[in-house]
Parts: C-alpha cells; sequence; structure tokens
C-alpha cells in the first residue's frame, strides 16, 4: 500500500453525531466558484480496481484493452514503500492508468512524489493532485491546500490553499472543513477571519467531528468570538468526555467542577474526570491531578503520589514537569 504523507485523521476519531451543534444555525457564507462541479460520489466510477485478481490477469487485462483500472490495480499491488525498485515499478503502472484517466492513480502519483519531500517532487506532486482535484476529486482539493499551506511560505502564499480547502470542504471531506476552520482561526492567510473559522467548525462538527465540536465549546469557555459561556461549554465537554471517550474534555470538564470555574464546584465529579484523563496519559491532566496530592484537594495529601504524577507527565512529552538538575 502507498503511504500517504498525509494521513487523514477522521479514520481515527469518535463521530460525535450532532448531538452538541446538531441544532445551531449555519451562518452565511458564499458558495466558492466551482465547488458544485465537485462530487465525490463520482469516485466509485472514476476509481475502478481489481483487488481480487493476480498480476498475470492484471497484465494481461492491460496488454490486450490498456485498462487503466489493471494499471492502477498493479500499481497498488506492486507498490511497497520499503522497496525502492517496487515503487518505482509502481509509478510505472500508476502514470499509464493516469494517462488513462484514473483518477486514484493521480492521487497515488501525488503520494509518491510527496512522500520523497523535494522542492521537486513536491511540484509533481502538486501536479497530480491538481489533476486529480480537476477531476472532480474532494481528496485531490484537500491534498493541494496542504501542500500550499505550509509554514515555509508567505500568508500571500498560503493564501492560494483557500479555494482548494473550500472544493475539499463543500464536498463533504471533514479533514479539510476543519482544517479550512483552523486556517481561518490562526490567520494563516494573514488576519484571524473568526466569523469564517466558525462556520466551518460548525460544518465540521455537524458532520460528526468530536474536534471541531470541542474547539467550539473552547470558543464558549474562553469567549472567543462571541461572549463567555462557561456552562454551556462545561455541558458540552461532558458530552464529548461521557458520550465519546474525548480525553480532552474529561480534563476541560473535570479542572472547571473542581475549581468552580464559572460552574458550581464538584469535587467528587471533577476528581473521576481528572483521573480518567491523566489514566489516558493526558500530561496536563497528570499535572493537575499532582498539583490536588500536593495541596490535599479533594485527595489526601501525598507529595511521592505528586511526584510520580509529575514524572508520568515528563515521560508523556511534558517538559515543564520534568525534574530540574540540581
Amino acid at each position: 500500500m502507498i503511504q500517504r504523507l498525509f494521513k487523514t485523521t477522521c479514520l481515527s476519531l469518535t463521530l460525535c453525531g450532532t448531538l452538541a451543534y446538531g441544532a445551531l444555525p449555519i451562518p452565511a457564507f458564499p458558495e466558492a466558484a466551482g465547488s458544485d462541479d465537485l462530487d465525490e460520489s463520482r469516485l466509485a466510477a472514476t476509481c475502478p480496481s481489481y483487488p481480487d485478481d493476480t498480476q498475470a490477469v492484471l497484465e494481461k487485462k492491460w496488454q490486450t484493452k490498456h485498462d487503466a483500472a489493471a494499471a492502477y490495480s498493479l500499481g497498488m499491488m506492486l507498490a511497497d514503500p520499503e522497496d525502492d525498485a517496487a515503487v518505482t515499478l509502481a509509478q510505472t503502472w500508476f502514470e499509464r492508468a493516469a494517462e488513462g484517466g484514473h483518477v486514484c492513480a493521480n492521487l497515488a502519483l501525488g503520494d509518491l512524489f510527496a512522500n520523497i519531500g523535494t522542492p521537486e517532487s513536491l511540484e509533481k506532486a502538486f501536479h497530480y493532485y491538481e489533476v486529480a482535484e480537476q477531476a472532480g476529486s474532494a481528496m485531490g482539493a484537500y491534498q493541494c491546500a496542504l501542500l500550499l499551506d505550509d509554514d515555509n511560505r508567505s500568508p500571500q502564499e498560503r493564501a492560494k490553499a483557500i479555494s482548494h480547502y473550500e472544493k475539499a470542504a463543500k464536498a463533504g471531506l471533514s479533514d479539510a472543513q476543519f482544517d479550512l476552520a483552523s486556517f481561518y482561526e490562526r490567520g494563516r492567510a494573514g488576519t484571524p477571519d473568526l466569523e469564517k473559522a466558525r462556520h466551518w467548525y460548525t460544518v465540521s462538527a455537524q458532520a460528526g467531528r468530536c474536534d471541531a465540536t470541542l474547539r467550539l465549546a473552547e470558543w464558549q469557555y474562553l469567549g472567543k468570538g462571541g461572549p463567555v459561556n462557561k456552562p454551556a461549554a462545561l455541558k458540552v465537554f461532558l458530552d464529548l468526555a461521557q458520550n465519546h471517550e474525548n480525553v480532552t474534555a474529561s480534563f476541560y470538564a473535570g479542572q472547571m467542577m473542581i475549581d468552580g470555574d464559572g460552574v458550581p464546584l464538584n469535587l467528587r465529579e471533577g476528581l473521576g474526570l481528572l483521573r480518567d484523563a491523566a489514566a489516558q496519559q493526558l500530561p496536563v491532566a497528570l499535572v493537575s491531578l499532582a498539583a490536588l496530592y500536593e495541596k490535599g484537594k479533594g485527595v489526601e495529601k501525598d507529595p511521592e503520589r505528586a511526584q510520580a504524577l509529575r514524572l508520568e507527565a515528563c515521560e508523556a512529552g511534558l517538559e515543564s514537569a520534568c525534574p530540574t538538575a540540581p
């Protein structure tokens, strides 16, 4: 199988349904030019393959019919990221399939060149992704956006990613929806645009993305892009923690309850949520739990336990929790 340089995150996410934000109206937002041309359902027709055929059968289909699906299937069969010779052979088959109009062959070629990572290979990767995009692939549009949305580019250059993000987002690709929201929130093209960021976080949340729902709740807690509403934020954090096993939400909800931060004080439930997050090795939760043991707040004072938790946080990657040299 081909190694994607940009792995989609949606496969590992817990879908949230529409519990938290399904009833929210989506702010009016002008449609991107050309978005009507995208229809990801077309991939079933544009990316055919023969996953059950043997290499000999596939080669015969290519020799007798110049079957692009057979060439693509051979590329997928032969590609081994650990074997340079196999990758080169796979590239030949993908190129044959791409010449025959096979959309996924263009995506595969984009992945191959993106994995190389040189400026020249990235230009080739962008070309193949863009060909796939022009054929109606939301993934092609999304990969174009990711190549343009690079820290080494200027804000003006990164602004070129917007049209590609929007095409993929409007086609329903949840990764693109979330990343476009983040793009606007962080001002990757120069100035943050919280209205557009909220729009795309809301679309992504309504599509079932827990990270988008979490981000909107964080905005409610912080008063970002609107008034502070900590009780509403806690309600969402609790839903994510209890119904979707979201570790970060468990930490947020637990800390709010322990501190009485804009919500009624509830040491017992807050401590349970914080312990759940710490059990998943969330560094900030480990440090927060350590502070409780140091102070004896809600638990019996235990400096040794506090020290052990801080060491766990250090080992989990939080440098500020690491012991300092004498």
